[in-house]
């Protein structure tokens, strides 16, 4: 990824994969989130980045800001009438780190719910 990042540094694809692999992992969290950034400001509609954002402020443990992030990513599979489980499953993760239960179960239902897939 490295590589691909140093010949083609402007691919959000590749930069996004990056950082969101290192927030799964829960390392290099700060250089992560330099990744994902630059990955949104090249496609700021790509909900997939948005989420990986959420995910590294997830793993950073600041939850108000995982949220804002992965509610963006959320709107933006709305408006193109698609659905991503990744990102329920993370806003899932999140209501339950805020002590959310109401919220949590909802997106665990959306998760889950065979007529979603």
């Amino acid at each position: 990824l490295r590589k691909s990042i140093m010949e083609n540094p402007n691919s959000g694809t590749v930069l996004n994969y990056l950082g969101y692999t290192y927030a799964i992992l829960g390392i290099k969290l700060d250089e992560a989130y330099d990744l994902v950034s630059k990955a949104i400001m090249l496609s700021p509609y790509t909900a997939e980045y948005w989420d990986s954002m959420g995910w590294i402020m997830y793993k950073k443990k600041d939850y108000s800001s995982a949220l804002l992030w992965l509610q963006i990513a959320n709107e933006r599979i709305e408006v193109e009438n698609r659905k991503n489980w990744e990102i329920y499953k993370h806003l899932y993760e999140v209501y339950k780190a805020l002590e959310n239960e109401e919220e949590a179960k909802k997106y665990y239902e959306k998760e889950i719910s065979p007529t979603w897939r």
